[in-house]
């Protein structure tokens, strides 16, 4: 992705922290949740300490499997739209609607490979 407020925006130190907090509190270890989520664990505890980045295809999956939301993995990322901002999208400047765009478009690939592996 390029530098105009895409994946760029994510923060992806407060990103690590949810998913960590949220696998500790499912019981899960980096072990279990890395081989549920189909992804290393040495990759899992990169991505918890703010040391790797993964796809939005990897953070759905992780979402799935702890029971949580993407947004509220994401939900730091967010943080400087207001509630009636995400109503309105023509509030939004280009580099915040194009991130709002790539998230909602990831969403759907995810949940296209989800299916069709089902």
């Amino acid at each position: 992705m390029d530098d105009k407020g895409k994946m760029s925006d994510i923060n992806w130190k407060a990103l690590g922290i949810r998913i960590k907090e949220s696998r500790k509190r499912k019981g899960f270890t980096i072990d279990k949740l890395s081989a549920l989520a189909d992804i290393t664990s040495n990759f899992l505890a990169r991505i918890e300490g703010n040391n790797a980045h993964a796809s939005l295809t990897t953070v759905y999956r992780i979402a799935v499997e702890l029971d949580c939301g993407i947004d509220y993995l994401l939900s730091d990322s967010l943080t400087h739209l207001s509630n009636t901002q995400l109503l309105n999208l023509n509030t939004l400047n280009q580099t915040e609607q194009n991130f709002i765009l790539d998230v909602v478009r990831g969403l759907k690939k995810c949940e296209a490979e989800i299916i069709e592996h089902f």
